[in-house]
């Protein structure tokens, strides 16, 4: 049985060995645990996530198929970035 990592109030049960070295008691380990728990941190990388796929979504790539230089936003956004 492994050896619970206790992170924000609440008991979390993982393999005892991470990458065949890194074990419960590292500090390393407690202190990914620690932040992969975190809820800010979820929300931040949904945030994250979210911007790039916005940024994906307006960038205009008919440069790719054409070969001439086109301006990086769709045009549905250049009122509001002016």
């Amino acid at each position: 049985m492994s050896h619970p990592i206790e992170a924000h109030d609440n008991l979390y049960y993982f393999a005892h060995e991470s990458l065949f070295c890194f074990g419960n008691e590292s500090k390393f380990r407690i202190n990914c645990v620690w932040l992969i728990t975190w809820t800010k941190f979820e929300n931040f990388l949904t945030l994250c996530i979210l911007i790039n796929a916005l940024n994906i979504a307006s960038t205009n790539y008919s440069e790719r198929m054409t070969g001439i230089p086109q301006s990086g936003f769709v045009p549905i956004f250049k009122g509001y970035l002016d």
